[in-house]
């Protein structure tokens, strides 16, 4: 069944609703940043419909525009979500006609017509001033650069008298004319831009110009602006790479603030074209103070689009930046889809794979450098047509000398990343103007200095372009970056002096270069981007070979595919793939029909430039050893490993829309490993976890009626509450789901209310509790026995070693009530307290662990999210320090687990470790409201 919805309200659709479903891989697109959507979506015209989208049909009459929006929709198949995101009605003539768009096609909408420089970044920020900054904890660094044009056009001009040295050591005065700003910049500053001093950088001054401009990590700076889009980013390989770590963002704007000193002074002038002579009274600056205040990082960011950022990051640094339905985004290492293990769908594949004609390209990397600093732009000029001319390069310039060149070949010196070419040229010789002369030379002039475009499997084909938007700077010989380039500062907004991004790797204290021991910003060399972050990815795309292929996936397994096809290779008996294009069909059927455009992921351990590779070995995949089953709050279940990793069934039930459901209609077997949801209409779903390679699911209905209100497995039976009846169900246990038939449960007797919400058993007694605050038990289920009747709601129950415990509120009230039987008389039942929980608050679910002890879990937020509960009935804090909200918990003898979600929205288990001392964290894709240990 195919359903959509509008913020949990579902729409009215006709027999033969079907939806189209269209993606693309971001690590396959250098052009774009590609979204998925749901195309041909067609809503029958009824009250129903006119109420959930407010009359569409309406606002297209009076509207200036046919679109209209309904963000929080989802397209489920057989309950399973299978795209989230907005849907737009963009027609209403015959029935209401529109599409669905993902997260990206929202950010895109967000963004339209915005920079990034116009974003918030958290706001106003005072500037830290340290000698050394930390790349892992700091949001920028200070690193000290060379440009002695950050002051040229800002304020008055004045003369120096300059001493200059000829080539025969003689000297001599000469006036030079230039900015006063600058004048002070090199007299104090050396023309150095963060001047480093014993504490930091120089940041203060009276007539100095000084210059502070830090210099925003990369890392932090993309998790910042996706932030202030709503965008949580996941998992950072930026961020955890320690390469990458050290990225730093150039910027020309100085932080610090212009306190201007004047005084009146009276000026004559010449008005000619009116012959009048003219006097003014005007202010003139006498003195300039310095200082460091709070500044925003906004102003150290250059003009770009939040599209252009992350185009231009992917295709410089072979990073992808991966966004799912929960607003979240992962930034990983593109050339992980060549190497990791590859996710099995050959079950699922019908026919057979349509090879299509393996492609044969040379691939272009090429950097878009700034034209304003002319220490860059003044020395640089692109090779590519003249490419077929250079030749091996050689180390030192002195090298050049020992060879015999041909005519016009040019050769790169490594030691100094310049090009230098073998041909006849102007040489300009003299110590000044007047004495200059010519000649003509034929030898080794430097032509250009690196950063070239690189070019793979460089013959006679078709070019295919990477572009990022990124360049760098240039490195002085004393070893620090080098600009000529204006700057930019609050006095001077008004004469904004534009750039272009620029990294720099950060070097630890005042250092900074486009270059670390093991990696450079340029394309060529060892150390070169394109044999240190492409050696893979380029033999693959220069000889990539498409096919197409036809499966038919549960609903689980293609929402898992299409939320992580830019993470995750996938496999048949053929081999490998990485998926290009998506083309899906849901529709009634019980399976989603789907075309994939892949590329074969081949061998690329042994690719050689210029050779088509051959067929892989395939990977042994490594053994996944689950620790815990975790159960969102849809009743979809995940197996979990140590190391956070999931698998997920190839399908699951809908869970029942029942109050407390997704705490209550939950269970788990841990000896025959079934897990029990309980759905809709008397639906039961067990699901078979005991192989992880071949999970399975079989839904069965117990009985005709309402749904579900509880499932609980106790003493060898699956009990089941119902929320529109007093009669409880049993369900037989089996050890193979192939015995698992409808309408096999029997009626385990009737409680005097509705909805049955807990059970448990001990000493040869089923116990039971229900919303309506009764307490009941039976030794034979079929008559109940009624212990006793509180003003509760009671929602959960459960035995200690020692004890019987019933959890809920008060009724008609939302004061907490909790109630205990030792099993020694579990007829009499006592109210205790749970402390630090106020009006508003109580227990919402509880487990056993340890000697009679047991994790509460409340519906407070952070402090007080979890407590323990001791064999006394005392009660101790015992939520995890990063929870915001606890959910599911699960104990093996006496070592809790808890799963939490934090303030950002990373989600983890947290586990106490008696041998630290303290919470361990591991994290996971999602956040579990039910926890078990596998």
């Amino acid at each position: 069944m195919l359903t959509l919805e509008v913020k949990d309200k579902q729409l009215s659709t006709s027999e033969d609703f079907s939806v189209t479903i269209e993606d693309r891989n971001p690590a396959t697109d250098f052009e774009e940043i590609p979204g998925s959507k749901g195309v041909g979506i067609q809503l029958p015209i009824n009250a129903a419909n006119r109420t959930i989208l407010r009359n569409p049909d309406r606002y297209e009459k009076m509207g200036t525009t046919d679109d209209r929006r309904f963000t929080g929709a989802a397209l489920r198949h057989h309950g399973q979500v299978i795209q989230k995101g907005t849907l737009v009605i963009d027609d209403t003539k015959n029935g209401y006609s529109g599409w669905l768009r993902d997260v990206v096609g929202n950010l895109a909408e967000r963004v339209t017509g915005k920079l990034i420089n116009q974003s918030t970044l958290g706001g106003e920020r005072t500037f830290a001033n340290k000698t050394n900054y930390n790349p892992l904890t700091d949001d920028y660094a200070c690193p000290k650069l060379f440009n002695r044009h950050f002051w040229r056009d800002r304020g008055k001009r004045s003369d120096r008298q300059v001493t200059t040295t000829d080539l025969e050591g003689n000297e001599s005065q000469d006036k030079e004319d230039d900015n006063e700003l600058s004048w002070q910049f090199l007299e104090n500053e050396q023309f150095l831009v963060n001047y480093p001093t014993a504490t930091g950088v120089k940041a203060d001054g009276v007539n100095t110009a000084p210059v502070v401009s830090p210099m925003l990590f990369l890392w932090k700076l993309v998790e910042l602006i996706l932030s202030d889009n709503k965008i949580f980013v996941k998992e950072n390989f930026l961020k955890e790479n320690v390469s990458l770590q050290k990225l730093i963002l150039y910027n020309n704007f100085n932080i610090l603030k212009q306190v201007l000193v004047t005084e009146p002074k009276i000026f004559y002038y010449m008005r000619y074209e009116e012959y009048m002579r003219l006097t003014a009274e005007e202010k003139t600056v006498t003195k300039v103070t310095y200082i460091a205040d709070k500044f925003q990082l906004a102003d150290l960011i250059p003009k770009l689009s939040l599209g252009e950022l992350i185009l231009s990051t992917q295709n410089l640094l072979n990073v992808v930046f991966s966004f799912n339905d929960l607003d979240e985004c992962r930034i990983v290492d593109r050339q992980r889809l060549l190497t990791g293990p590859a996710y099995d769908v050959d079950e699922y594949m019908f026919g057979e794979w349509e090879l299509h004609e393996r492609k044969s390209v040379t691939v272009k990397l090429e950097m878009e450098h700034e034209e304003n600093d002319y220490a860059f732009s003044d020395n640089w000029q692109d090779l590519s047509d003249m490419r077929h001319n250079i030749k091996e390069s050689v180390q030192q310039r002195a090298d050049l000398d020992l060879l015999s060149p041909e005519m016009d070949e040019i050769r790169k010196v490594t030691s100094e990343n310049n090009y230098y070419q073998w041909h006849w040229h102007v040489l300009t010789t003299g110590d000044s103007l007047e004495s200059q002369a010519q000649e003509d030379i034929l030898g080794w002039e430097m032509i250009t200095i690196g950063f070239q475009p690189y070019f793979y499997n460089d013959e006679d084909k078709e070019v295919e372009e990477i572009k990022t938007k990124f360049s760098t700077l240039r490195q002085s010989r004393n070893g620090y970056p080098l600009t000529m380039q204006k700057g930019n500062a609050e006095m001077f907004r008004t004469q904004h002096e534009s750039f272009t991004p620029r990294l720099l790797f950060y070097g630890g204290d005042e250092a900074a270069s486009y270059r670390t021991n093991n990696l450079a910003l340029d394309w060529d060399g060892d150390d070169g981007l394109a044999n240190q972050r492409w050696n893979f990815w380029l033999p693959f795309w220069a000889n990539r070979l498409p096919a197409t292929g036809y499966f038919k996936f549960p609903a689980s397994v293609f929402y898992y595919i299409k939320n992580n096809k830019a993470l995750l290779p996938l496999k048949t008996r053929h081999g490998s793939f990485i998926i290009d294009e998506i083309d899906a069909v849901a529709n009634r059927e019980d399976m989603i029909e789907c075309k994939l455009s892949v590329f074969k992921r081949e061998s690329v351990m042994e690719y050689e430039e210029g050779v088509v590779p051959g067929e892989p070995e395939p990977p042994t995949p490594p053994v996944f050893e689950p620790l815990w089953v975790g159960v969102t709050d849809t009743g979809r279940p995940y197996l979990v490993n140590v190391a956070g990793e999931v698998k997920i069934p190839p399908s699951w039930g809908t869970l029942s829309p029942a109050a407390y459901a997704s705490r209550n209609c939950i269970d788990w077997d841990p000896v025959s490993r079934q897990l029990y949801v309980g759905g809709w209409n008397g639906m039961l779903y067990v699901t078979d976890l005991s192989d992880v390679d071949n999970m399975s699911m079989k839904g069965i209905r117990t009985y005709s009626g309402g749904h579900i209100s509880s499932v609980r497995y106790v003493n060898g039976k699956i009990l089941i509450g119902r929320d529109d009846s007093r009669e409880v169900h049993q369900q037989p246990h089996h050890a193979s789901l192939a015995d698992y038939r409808d309408f096999e449960a029997t009626s385990a007797g009737n409680l005097q209310w509705p909805r049955t919400l807990g059970f448990t058993y001990y000493g040869g007694y089923y116990y039971a509790c229900t919303y309506e605050g009764e307490i009941w038990r039976s030794n034979n289920l079929s008559s109940w026995s009624e212990i006793t009747d509180r003003r509760a709601h009671w929602w959960t129950m459960l035995a200690t070693t020692n004890r019987l415990l019933v959890f809920g509120k008060e009724d008609g009230d939302s004061y907490r009530r909790q109630f205990w039987a030792p099993k020694s008389n579990p007829t009499n039942w006592d109210e205790f307290s749970v402390g630090g929980l106020t009006k508003g608050y109580y227990v919402e679910d509880a487990v056993p662990m340890g000697t009679d002890q047991a994790i509460m879990i409340t519906n407070k937020e952070y402090l007080g999210s979890a407590k323990l509960l001791s064999s006394n009935n005392a009660t101790t804090e015992f939520t995890p320090p990063l929870a915001k909200h606890c959910g599911g918990a699960c104990a093996t003898g006496a070592m809790p687990f808890i799963a939490i979600k934090e303030g950002s929205g990373a989600t983890k288990i947290a586990g106490w470790s008696q041998l630290q001392n303290k919470w361990v964290y591991h994290n996971v894709p999602q956040f579990y409201t039910k926890l078990f240990m596998y």
